[in-house]
C-alpha cells in the first residue's frame, strides 16, 4: 500500500480512480440526423434545462450523470453555454432530447470555420449574454460618454449668460476672475 506523504485534507479526492480523464483532441461532431448544436437558455435543477436549437427550436434537455457531481470538471452545463444534444426520436414528443457533449471556447472557434456548419446565431446569443449586465440577454451599445461639447453649445451658453462662461468664473467678493484651466 502507498504511505500517504500528502496529508489527511484532500488526499482521497487526489486519488487515481477520481481523476478525470485528459480530454480528448478530436472535435466532436453531429454525426446522426438527430444530433443538433443548441445553447442552454434556463437551467431548472434535478438534471434538467432547457435549450434552443439552430433550427429555432426550444427543447428540454436531460444532463447525464456523466456532466453532473464528481465529473462535472472540465465540462460545466452553465447558462449559454454551447452544447451538442441528441433529440429523442422514440418518443411522441419531439421536445426532449439529451445533452451529448459541452463545447468550450477553443472548440467554438475550430467549429465556426468549417464549413457546412452554421452556429453563427448561437455564438450571437452567448456573447450578447456575456456582454450584457444583469443576464438579461440584451446588449445595451446605444449609449455614447464624452466629455467634448461641441462649439455650438459653449456658444449657447456663452450667450445665455455671459458672466458664467465655462471657462471662468467670478468671485462677487473680491471682484477677481479665476480661471478654470490656470487650476
Amino acid at each position: 500500500m502507498v504511505k500517504n506523504t500528502k496529508g489527511g485534507k484532500g488526499a482521497k479526492s487526489m486519488a487515481r480512480k477520481n481523476t478525470n480523464l485528459p480530454k480528448s483532441e478530436q472535435l466532436v461532431l453531429p454525426t446522426e440526423s438527430n444530433e443538433m448544436f443548441a445553447c442552454v437558455t434556463k437551467l431548472f435543477g434535478n438534471g434538467r434545462c432547457e435549450v434552443h436549437t439552430n433550427n429555432n427550436a426550444t427543447l428540454k434537455a436531460r444532463i447525464p450523470g456523466k456532466f453532473r457531481g464528481r465529473n462535472k470538471r472540465s465540462n460545466i452545463v452553465s447558462m449559454y453555454s454551447i452544447v451538442l444534444v441528441g433529440v429523442y426520436d422514440f418518443t411522441s414528443a419531439a421536445d426532449s432530447c439529451d445533452i451529448l457533449y459541452i463545447y468550450d471556447d477553443q472548440d467554438l472557434e475550430q467549429i465556426r470555420y468549417l464549413p457546412g456548419i452554421d452556429i453563427s446565431d448561437l455564438i450571437r446569443m452567448k456573447m450578447s449574454y456575456s456582454y450584457s449586465t444583469g443576464g438579461s440577454g440584451a446588449v445595451n451599445d446605444d449609449v455614447l460618454f464624452t466629455n467634448d461639447l461641441e462649439e455650438e453649445k459653449i456658444q449657447a451658453l456663452n450667450e445665455i449668460n455671459p458672466a458664467n462662461s465655462i471657462n471662468s468664473f467670478k468671485l462677487e467678493e473680491t471682484e477677481q476672475e479665476i480661471d478654470i484651466d490656470d487650476i
